[in-house]
Formats: C-alpha cells, sequence, structure tokens
C-alpha cells in the first residue's frame, strides 16, 4: 500500500513538474515571436546608402562587399547593419523605397558568408568568402 501511494504522488510530481516546463516554453517561445516582430517593425535606424562616398567607403571596406555586389548588382541600396559583434555581422539591403531586398550574414570565425533574398529565391549565395 505504501509503495502505490508514493508512486502516486512520485507521478502526480512528475507531472506537475512536465507541465510547468511547457507553459514556461511557451511563454518564452512567444516574447521571442514578439521580440522579431517588433524588431521587424521598426524603421532602420543604423542606415548608410551606397551611393554617399562616405558610408561607400565604410561598405566598401567589408571583407563580403565584393561578393554581395556580384550577387545581387550594383543598384543604389541602403545599408543597415543588423548586429555587427565579434561572432557575425548581418546586414539588410534595402533598395530605394525601404523595402527589404537582401539580408546578409557574415559569420567572422569561418569567413562564411550567406546571403537571402528576401522575395521568391531565398538563399542565392552561401560559401567561404576567398581569401584577399
Amino acid at each position: 500500500m505504501k509503495k502505490m501511494v508514493v508512486a502516486l504522488v512520485a507521478t502526480g510530481l512528475l507531472l506537475t513538474a512536465c507541465q510547468d516546463t511547457d507553459e514556461k516554453n511557451n511563454e518564452v517561445a512567444e516574447e521571442n515571436t514578439q521580440t522579431l516582430q517588433i524588431s521587424e517593425e521598426q524603421p532602420a535606424q543604423n542606415v548608410s546608402n551606397v551611393s554617399n562616398d562616405t558610408n561607400d567607403e565604410q561598405w566598401a571596406s567589408l571583407p563580403e562587399y565584393h561578393v554581395v555586389m556580384e550577387q545581387i548588382g550594383t543598384k543604389d541600396y541602403n545599408v543597415e547593419t543588423l548586429t555587427d559583434n565579434e561572432e557575425k555581422r548581418i546586414l539588410l539591403i534595402r533598395d530605394k523605397a525601404g523595402e527589404l531586398q537582401y539580408k546578409t550574414i557574415l559569420i567572422k570565425h569561418t569567413q562564411r558568408l550567406k546571403i537571402i533574398e528576401m522575395g521568391e529565391d531565398g538563399q542565392i549565395f552561401n560559401d567561404i568568402l576567398p581569401e584577399k
């Protein structure tokens, strides 16, 4: 009899613990989704226009510049730095109307560059940058 009571209590505790974890994970996932939606809706803050000489030099000095230009063409784009830390650099490339056209992700440690077209094509480039 004692074994059955202990087994029931243990089972009840395990089921209770599982339910709390799922709810917490759902809450965290919802918060992450909300944060992502908010960040996508925010206006561009760190925008640099490629056609501007000073900003063009900054953009052109990036190691991924030439590969990105080969892949997307040489139209006038606005480049927004979304993330630039020790691990990676994420750039958002918008057309003159402010529409998001491309997203680039450079993993600095491996020099892997991904270029994603925000339209139908999706990922258009995923390779390691050539050495200079």
